[in-house]
């Protein structure tokens, strides 16, 4: 005696089970399996099959229906024992599905898919997941029917906030809706920049600090490091900063900026660490190629000695790009054929430790720097790829009754 399963339409339960024709059978209807409700008595068999529709106990959950063979017909009764005419099999009557439960997502999700999983409903064979923009699902962007209780979709929209819910299904049921889950697709990188200092830059300090900007307009930034250094920030990376360990030679520093999702983008510069065997700011090749000797600690090797005698310090000798063993032509120029008083200088390119300041004055008693008091015209390569030359304008025009005296300071950081 079997049972097929049981089709449930509401209340409305309809048994069918393999028969022997003729056969006389009873239907009961349980909540617990320990106490039964008759629905049928004196249902003969006029063939293979039998059936019995009945109105379920409840209307929710799982109740159980059994069907028992009380008498067979008198030509299949011959040599049979009573025992083996009797028989009975219970089956469960499924009247509904419980909903599914979706795993939580977290508010941003990485790329162009997304996985959803949830619980096994039992007696569900199937589910069906939704996909929408809108929270109350008025429009359905996809849906997927699944076997096994999870789903992916794909070709989302990075930046678009997606839900979803889900159903679980049988033959004849569907669960209510499951708890709806959202998540906003983040398929884009941050954006990062570079500001400070120029690749290619220079310094005889053994660490540099780089800025920068960084955002990302999607799930916002999470981290920044440059060559493995973390950047720090008070607003977000909008404007970070990071000081950065630096080896004797050419040092490539990759900056790598990770939004929250795990996105990632990537810059570079390139700065050179010279030698600096006195930490005086003087780098050894330098000093070696002025036949100064860069592990001697004399005074007049440094930044303030003047090696060859002409009134210039080996600092600004460096900084100039003049030699240091012998006199050369004064290095800052003056023009005023503009109108205005202009100074033209060479200065170092890339020198990171190098501070070079146009001072304006009008009695040799106070100098100032003050940026508003200048105009830097052009900044030109030179030939020899080591210096450029800048020419700053002093913008007070120059009279035959006001006089203004300018110099360049070179200073060391």
């Amino acid at each position: 005696l079997t049972i097929n399963t049981p089709a449930v339409t509401g209340t409305s339960v309809t048994l069918t089970w393999d028969a022997v024709e003729g056969g006389t059978y009873s239907v009961d209807a349980s909540t617990n399996q320990s106490s039964w409700t008759s629905k049928g008595t004196g249902i003969v068999s006029t063939g293979t099959t039998a059936m019995k529709n009945y109105t379920a106990l409840g209307s929710t959950g799982t109740e159980y229906g059994r069907v028992n063979r009380t008498a067979l017909a008198t030509y299949d009764t011959n040599g049979l024992s009573t025992a083996t005419v009797a028989q009975s099999t219970t089956t469960p009557v499924i009247l509904s599905l419980l909903a599914p439960t979706l795993t939580s997502l977290p508010a941003f999700s990485q790329g162009t898919s997304k996985a959803i999983t949830f619980s096994t409903v039992t007696s569900a064979t199937g589910y069906t997941i939704q996909a929408s923009t809108v929270a109350n699902f008025s429009s359905v962007l996809s849906s997927q029917n699944v076997a096994s209780p999870s789903a992916t979709f794909t070709s989302l929209s990075s930046g678009t906030l997606y839900y979803y819910r889900a159903t679980a299904t049988n033959a004849s049921l569907t669960s209510p809706s499951s708890n709806t889950v959202s998540s906003t697709q983040d398929a884009s990188s941050p954006t990062l920049a570079i500001t400070a200092p120029a690749t290619g830059s220079n310094t005889t300090h053994g660490t540099v600090i780089v800025s920068g900007t960084a955002s990302d307009t999607i799930s916002g930034m999470a981290s920044l490091s440059v060559n493995g250094t973390t950047a720090t920030t008070a607003d977000g990376y909008a404007h970070w900063t990071a000081t950065v360990p630096l080896t004797s030679g050419a040092n490539s520093l990759p900056a790598v900026a990770t939004d929250n999702v795990g996105n990632t983008t990537s810059n570079s510069l390139s700065i050179t660490c010279n030698v600096s065997t006195q930490n005086d700011g003087l780098p050894d090749f330098w000093k070696t190629a002025n036949s100064i000797d860069p592990n001697s600690a004399n005074p007049i090797n440094g930044p303030l000695g003047d090696i060859d005698f002409d009134g210039r310090t080996n600092l600004l000798e460096y900084a100039f790009n003049t030699n240091a063993q012998s006199f050369d032509a004064e290095s800052v120029s003056f023009d005023t054929s503009s109108g205005f008083l202009e100074l033209s200088f060479p200065r170092r390119v890339g020198a990171l430790d190098l501070v070079y300041a146009v001072e304006v004055s009008d009695a040799l008693l106070t100098w100032s720097s003050a940026p508003e008091n200048f105009q830097v015209l052009s900044t030109t390569p030179n030939v020899n790829g080591i210096t450029e030359t800048v020419v700053v304008r002093v913008l007070a025009p120059t009279t035959s009754t006001m006089r203004k005296l300018a110099r360049v300071r070179v200073s060391q950081q």
